[in-house]
């Protein structure tokens, strides 16, 4: 892919700079503007990529830009830090059934109001089939408290809801 290759076997560390057209391998990322970059068994915090592809690294506190993460891991206890800001086209490609179970899986929430998929799907041509099975998973509790609050809903929102549990 790129001409040129930065192995550091763990040991070396970018910071506050930014790199174009060069795989890294096995190197902390920090703070750092990433365009056209392979990555391999890195740790990449704080920094911004533009058109890469991660392989096996660690991403935390990072933010992505039509960039397509494989075997990545962000850090599980952060992932609200994380911000996957790739064209809706990624999702579009995938086959419907696998674009539902990903959306089953991030959209089913516990105590939690909005999830922060279907925030960030707002306004994109993929919302209305997120919002679709948002409200096809989730259970909706019903008392006198959440039956007054229920009033603001609109009609179609209503109508969606598939999951009731009356309390």
């Amino acid at each position: 892919m790129a001409p040129h290759s930065i192995t550091s076997n763990g040991k070396g560390m970018l910071e506050n700079c930014t790199v174009r057209n060069i795989e890294l391998v096995e190197t902390d990322v920090r703070n750092c503007t990433l365009h056209n970059v392979k990555l391999k068994g890195c740790h990449v915090f704080n920094s911004k990529l533009y058109d890469c592809k991660p392989f096996d690294s660690a991403i935390k506190c990072s933010q992505f830009f039509e960039t397509e993460p494989h075997e990545t891991r962000p850090e599980p206890s952060k992932t609200s830090q994380l911000k996957l800001k790739t064209s809706s086209s990624v999702f579009v490609r995938l086959a419907a059934e696998l674009r539902e179970q990903i959306f089953e899986y991030c959209l089913y929430f516990e105590n939690q109001r909005n999830p922060e998929l279907l925030v960030a799907l707002r306004g994109d041509r993929l919302y209305l089939e997120a919002i679709e099975i948002f409200y096809k998973i989730n259970p909706f509790p019903f008392s006198s408290d959440t039956l007054r609050r229920c009033s603001g809903l609109s009609n179609t929102s209503l109508s969606k809801i598939r999951n009731v549990h009356i309390e």
